[in-house]
């Protein structure tokens, strides 16, 4: 683009240039005053400068800015960020999976039939005769009456339900009037893992034991992963018995048996079991407003080496129910032809994206964005609308770029569900990391070669700091563990490695997860040797490490609020 303006009191012209469709840099290219009005700048990719001392003042007036820092104010935007910089498409492959059912439309993926909540009576229409829910016809179906319809939920607007549900029993029952109470430790509250630490301060990481706080989650078996959730309500534990126990937080405290040491038996749980194979990951939702039954509550993703991906509810009616089975491409109807609606073939992770609107799954080579609806059943039959309690439609699939090894495939993916972002970082299994904008459905940038992990990575994961440390640089934060012993903290606007962890942890043949502290000040790590540490982020030195396990560490976990630490082992505990 270029201008011209002539000032009042000046026999001059001047001219101003910008070559932000070449080079992209939004470089402003100033004129002499001169009546030749030659170019200072030796290239065409230069800046060039003015000859005039009155270019200064000229330019200042002109555009309100003065030479001094221009190239900073004129900089373009980072090309890699979790924050939005525009609304998405709703043309694309995520403006689909987030598109609201339209009014007389649908409410279930994948049917063209009207749908209804579950549990919902058919809609009936008084000018015509139909069937009722005892029909004899040539077999007897009867699923009975069920509570009156009502609106379906928003995503985002929870709705309070006026008859209260009965919730799941989660910890001892509350001591009697006139029974002595058990001791309230000084951590209670504070976290209430597997392993848990006390409150930590923003100076020092939380590596002191508590052990009325610990219990053996597994007799027998190993955990494999674990995590709180956002909101801190529940504690998930993933365990090598291919089930996953929820405790509802905070965990009382309990006294040991005289003799033994840490805690008292482990609090009851609410035990979720239907994956045929290992469990890979565990994902809990961001938000509490899901229905899943009277109340709502928040829902758990997993996925599994049996080629499904599930989701699960963790309150209301439905605790401990699975509500929808990820286990084919298209939708969770079963065709008359398999070409149609092929099985999922590899599912090596599950994510929630943009406030749990859509799901992110890691389908081989490929990243597949779902739309999912919960509680929507079809209508025509009164057994089979009680028999599923969701439905999904995959809006798009996308592929890895071409690498050098073939036969690649995603074993990661990460993303912030906190914002109505479509940026995702995703790992193959060539150890490369590639940044994608789902939204534009195209591959941002990817890491540099050099920089890359030399094993298999385990762990990734992007930082979510604490409100008082958000900024839009924190939020692009994303870090990696692999099995190459180290850690690395990655800039997502650059695709640089900012610092490397190594030297106090040992990570060479188990799959382990990291996490990173909500003040940003420390990297919790586990390892394989039974230890705990931690790492200055600012400089990379070790803080300090903690022995609590007998046996591998495979994931640590921070409290949302307050920053204790939960440990999860291949000891049970």
């Amino acid at each position: 683009a270029a201008a011209a303006c002539t000032l009042p009191g000046s026999s001059g012209t001047v001219f101003a240039v910008v070559l932000n469709a070449f080079t992209g840099g939004g470089e402003l290219a100033r004129f002499s005053l001169t009546p030749e009005l030659e170019l200072q700048g030796s290239g065409p990719d230069s800046v060039a400068t003015p000859r005039a001392t009155l270019m200064d003042p000229l330019l200042k007036s002109l555009l309100d800015l003065g030479l001094q820092g221009d190239d900073e104010l004129l900089e373009d935007p980072p090309m890699c960020s979790v924050l939005p910089l525009g609304p998405i498409p709703r043309e694309s492959v995520l403006g689909k999976a987030l598109a609201a059912p339209r009014p007389g439309s649908a409410g279930g993926a994948g049917s063209s039939r009207p749908q209804a909540r579950s549990g919902s009576a058919p809609h009936r229409n008084r000018g015509t005769v139909i069937n009722q829910p005892v029909t004899f016809h040539r077999k007897v179906k009867s699923a009975g009456y069920g509570p009156p319809s009502e609106q379906p939920r928003v995503l985002g607007r929870p709705r309070l339900s006026t008859k209260p549900a009965p919730r799941p029993d989660f910890g001892p029952p509350v001591p009697s009037r006139g029974s002595r109470a058990l001791p309230r430790p000084a951590s209670d509250g504070n976290c209430g893992g597997a392993r848990s630490s006390n409150h930590c301060t923003q100076e020092r990481p939380p590596l002191e034991p508590c052990p009325e706080q610990a219990f053996q989650a597994y007799t027998g078996g190993a955990i494999v992963d674990l995590c709180f959730t956002p909101q801190a309500s529940h504690l998930l534990v993933a365990g090598s018995d291919r089930t996953v126990l929820s405790y509802r937080l905070p965990l009382a405290g309990r006294v040991a048996p005289r003799g033994e040491r840490g805690g008292g038996p482990a609090p009851r749980a609410l035990g979720m079991t239907g994956h045929q194979s290992d469990l890979l990951g565990i994902c809990p939702s961001y938000t509490d407003s899901h229905s899943t039954g009277g109340g709502g509550g928040p829902v758990m993703l997993t996925s599994a080496d049996d080629r499904t991906a599930r989701l699960w509810a963790l309150s209301g009616t439905h605790a401990g129910s699975e509500l929808l089975c990820f286990d084919r491409i298209r939708t969770n109807t079963k065709p008359t032809h398999k070409e149609d609606n092929p099985v999922i073939e590899q599912v090596q992770d599950a994510q929630f994206m943009c406030l749990d609107g859509a799901i992110a799954l890691a389908l081989g080579s490929r990243l597949a964005i779902y739309k999912y609806d919960l509680h929507t059943q079809n209508v025509d039959d009164d057994i089979k609308r009680l028999q599923r309690l969701g439905s999904y439609r995959c809006c798009g699939l996308m592929s890895l770029p071409r690498e050098p090894t073939a036969g690649s495939s995603i074993v990661a993916i990460a993303t912030n569900n906190t914002l109505m972002s479509g940026t995702a970082i995703v790992v193959s299994s060539s150890k490369r990391i590639y940044a994608w904008d789902i939204a534009a459905e195209r591959v941002l940038a990817t890491a540099p070669d050099a920089s890359l992990h030399s094993r298999p990575v385990t762990c990734l994961r992007l930082a979510h700091p604490l409100a008082e440390f958000q900024s839009a640089q924190s939020l692009d934060l994303f870090y990696t563990a692999a099995m190459d012993g180290t850690a690395k903290l990655w800039d997502l606007r650059c695709m640089q490695e900012c610092r490397c962890f190594e030297g106090a942890h040992t990570h060479g043949a188990q799959r382990l997860r990291c996490r990173l502290s909500g003040c940003l000040r420390y990297l919790c790590m586990p390892s394989e040797d039974g230890l705990v540490c931690a790492y200055d982020v600012g400089t990379g030195r070790v803080l300090g490490s903690r022995h609590c396990h007998r046996d591998v560490v495979c994931s640590v976990d921070l409290h949302p609020r307050f920053q204790g630490m939960a440990s999860g082992g291949f000891d049970g505990k």
